[in-house]
């Protein structure tokens, strides 16, 4: 978009289908995608292991222990604090909106912005990391 050669610049068209731009339901839609392939076909933990270093390296979720920035409500059944669980954490907390307390859903809020904006604002790195991971990883 700011190449000096027009013919070389991207359009905002294009600029826009990047997932820095994506609506909070696509975001959720790959964070949900993203742990689900994650899941069930890195059954060797090689994808896994290589996150969580790099995840560790970046310093995505500023600290070997994501928890200490996330209420305890939320993570109530949480017992490892891996990259991969945090991923998981949110998937799981969207899925499942209906069965989260009423304490925890104040926190979260009541719409899926609201969701996102309040696991965003603690780990603001971790989407675009998740995307250029999956870049990285599966193509």
């Amino acid at each position: 978009m700011i190449h000096n050669d027009q013919i070389k610049r991207l359009s905002v068209k294009n600029c826009l289908k990047h997932p820095y731009f994506w609506n909070t339901l696509q975001k959720f839609s790959f964070i949900c995608e993203f742990n689900n392939y994650i899941e069930t076909f890195d059954t060797d933990n090689k994808y896994s292991e290589l996150i969580e270093q790099q995840a560790q390296s970046l310093n995505i979720l500023e600290g070997s222990r994501w928890d200490k920035n996330v209420d305890k409500s939320l993570i109530q059944d949480t017992k490892v604090f891996k990259f991969s669980n945090y991923g998981q954490l949110i998937r799981n907390r969207k899925s499942h909106y209906h069965e989260l307390s009423d304490s925890s859903k104040a926190i979260v809020g009541d719409t899926l912005d609201d969701m996102f904006d309040c696991f965003d604002e603690r780990f603001p790195k971790l989407f675009i990391f998740m995307v250029q991971a999956s870049i990285f990883l599966f193509s």
